[in-house]
């Protein structure tokens, strides 16, 4: 029954009774013995309609009781029966939680991944051309570029790197002449001569190299290449020297020529390896001289204006040497990861 339902029967049970009562002294007072006996029977019939009404009334009042009854003892069963569960779940899961922070294991090393180097200006790229008579040495700077290192993979590295041409410096031995005039003659020869609009910044100033892969290695990461130097495993300035061929292609003089060239890797690591497996800066070195075609790079006797000379050329292979051979030192510092 609806709480609407049940209050009006309550209201209906009161009247009941309220009229019940003015109704039986009203007829007392003033009915005749005929009439007395019909109101008798009329309120006889009343007093059982309100007497049921009453007992329906008080039944449901029953079953509402019990019914608050049976939900008190359900609540308590359940909370009597799951709150001591849930308790001690949550106990297990701190002691769990302190059983797992206590016995945790070291964080791991940071994974090899890749960083970025740049080439620092200060690197050198040596040559020497024999001549008749004399033996030339030159050097040439002005580095720049980058490289990328894989430490999980020595293979997949890959690099830039160029070298300013006018920055070329010849010496002779053998010979008397002095290092600035066998210097000019030489950057004629690339074609930086004094009247020509490279040397005013309008052509080719630079020879670069690009790395497309490291051949033949010895090792397959840095950590994996023998150990240098005085400082322990595991500590800082850890050096570890690879071993490898540097394949790429050199533009030298508007002229790109595949190069192969055999070359020592030196990694150095300003904090112990176990916490950054990634070096610190790289040592590039050739592990000896190689050859360095002239013809193949048009590298030919020149004036100051960029004219071949015919006779000089000539002797290229001759009284001359065609090749140079090249050697380098350069550093690269890592930038970032």
């Amino acid at each position: 029954m609806h709480g609407e339902d049940y209050i009006a029967q309550n209201d209906a049970v009161e009247t009941l009774r309220s009229t019940n009562g003015s109704a039986r002294n009203f007829g007392a007072r003033t009915a005749r013995p005929g009439a007395r006996q019909k109101i008798v029977t009329a309120e006889s019939d009343t007093r059982y309609v309100a007497a049921e009404l009453v007992d329906d009334v008080e039944a449901q009042d029953r079953t509402l009781e019990l019914s608050k009854t049976t939900l008190r003892r359900a609540v308590w069963f359940f909370l009597a029966t799951t709150t001591p569960g849930l308790a001690a779940c949550a106990k297990k899961l701190r002691a769990d939680n302190e059983d797992i922070n206590h016995h945790a294991p070291p964080p791991a090393p940071i994974a090899p991944g890749l960083a970025t180097y740049a080439w620092k200006a200060d690197g050198l790229a040596t040559f020497q051309l024999k001549t008749k008579g004399m033996l030339l040495r030159g050097n040439v700077g002005g580095v720049r570029g980058q490289l990328t290192l894989d430490a999980a993979d020595l293979s997949r590295c890959k690099a830039t790197l160029s070298l300013d041409l006018s920055t070329l410096h010849v010496g002779a031995s053998g010979e008397e002449g002095s290092a600035d005039q066998y210097s000019k003659e030489a950057r004629a020869w690339f074609g930086l001569g004094d009247a020509t609009p490279a040397a005013s910044g309008d052509g080719p100033r630079t020879a670069s190299f690009r790395l497309t892969a490291l051949t033949q290695l010895n090792a397959t990461t840095p950590l994996d290449g023998a150990r240098f130097g005085h400082a322990e495993t595991g500590t800082a300035h850890e050096q570890h020297r690879v071993r490898a061929v540097a394949e790429g292609e050199l533009l030298l003089h508007g002229f790109r020529v595949h190069q192969a060239v055999p070359i020592t890797l030196d990694f150095t690591y300003a904090s112990p390896s176990a916490q950054d497996p990634i070096p610190e800066s790289v040592q590039v070195t050739s592990r000896s001289p190689f050859p360095l075609s002239l013809l193949a790079h048009d590298i030919l006797p020149r004036t100051e204006s960029g004219v071949v000379v015919s006779e000089k050329a000539r002797e290229l292979g001759k009284t001359m040497g065609s090749e140079a051979l090249v050697e380098f030192d350069f550093q690269a510092t890592r930038i970032s990861r």
